[in-house]
């Protein structure tokens, strides 16, 4: 092995490093925050870490849009919501028996899984975001919030262990802040020098690499996740995950398609809206029931996802 392949492991490790560490951080500071302001870490996951969390994704798309290849952004996003509702919902129930919501949780969480479903469908159907559409959605993004903090004062949770720090609120946003872009910056760190291990082992890049990219902007949230079961947060989890898949519907594929002349085309990923609709179908269902999410579920879920994958790299 050759020693810029070791500066790229060394490189991956310590991405995994910095991303553990922040991920920590921003959920210490997250539920210290939720009790400070009174409200639920399900809203403070699905507002506030979920809008920092999805940075990771924009870069991906801006770039991808300004360099003339929005596919890129497409794939990245469809990938990478897919990815949050199966592995990262997969990877803390190995901590917790079940990821389990309050009344007001489950109705936050079944309000923000309807409107990307049905957003995602509607673009896939189409085929294309114009610019128009990119500020109507921009515009729901921004009401969808509203919406959620409105529901704060409901389903506030009593965690397992009690947070005391003498930072007030301004403090604690800017220190969740700092963590979050901390935890997206060594995520992105350690992709790109996956990638490159993956090219200097000659590793296949068709199989490796289409995977490790959904997965490698969704690191972050999988950080976190693990953190949130850890200490017996599962509605943060849980609102964390549905948060970020909203913010990359609404958010992230709004700035896209307004600042680009042609729209967002969508057209090229329309095998993937049956996958969306048996994924975000299975998963409202179960939070509809059940008001949780087990590991079962979770596996049937990455079940779906991969086979999604295989069908994409012509392997099914």
């Amino acid at each position: 092995m050759g020693f810029e392949a070791i500066l790229y492991f060394a490189g991956i490790f310590l991405g995994l490093g910095i991303l553990w560490w922040a991920s920590d951080k921003v959920v210490d500071h997250s539920l210290t925050l939720a009790q400070k302001l009174g409200v639920s870490s399900f809203i403070i996951g699905a507002i506030l870490v979920a809008v920092l969390g999805a940075l990771p994704e924009l870069i991906v798309g801006l770039t991808a849009v300004l360099r003339g290849v929005p596919e890129v952004a497409v794939g990245d996003i469809i990938g990478a919501n897919m990815c949050n509702i199966s592995f990262v919902l997969l990877v803390p129930l190995f901590l917790v028996k079940k990821l389990t919501l309050g009344k007001g949780g489950r109705a936050g969480l079944l309000f923000m899984l309807s409107v990307s479903v049905v957003v995602m469908l509607t673009a896939l159907g189409y085929g294309v975001i114009p610019r128009l559409a990119g500020v109507a959605l921009l515009a729901a993004y921004a009401t969808a919030l509203a919406a959620l903090w409105y529901r704060k004062e409901i389903d506030v949770e009593e965690y397992k262990e009690e947070l005391q720090d003498g930072d007030g609120v301004k403090q604690k946003v800017a220190l969740i802040g700092f963590f979050t872009l901390a935890a997206a910056g060594a995520g992105v760190v350690t992709v790109f020098c996956a990638e490159h291990v993956s090219y200097l082992l000659n590793i296949s890049v068709g199989t490796i690499g289409a995977l490790l990219f959904a997965l490698g902007t969704s690191v972050p949230e999988m950080a976190i996740g693990v953190n949130g079961a850890r200490r017996g947060a599962t509605g943060f989890v849980l609102g964390s995950v549905m948060g970020a898949i909203l913010s990359h519907t609404l958010f992230v594929l709004g700035i896209l398609a307004v600042i680009s002349p042609a729209g967002i085309i969508m057209s090229s990923f329309t095998h993937a809206i049956p996958f969306i609709a048996v994924m975000y179908g299975f998963l409202g269902f179960k939070i509809y029931t059940k008001a949780s999410i087990c590991k079962l579920d979770a596996i049937i879920l990455s079940t779906i996802f991969l086979i999604f994958y295989l069908v994409e790299l012509k392997i099914l």
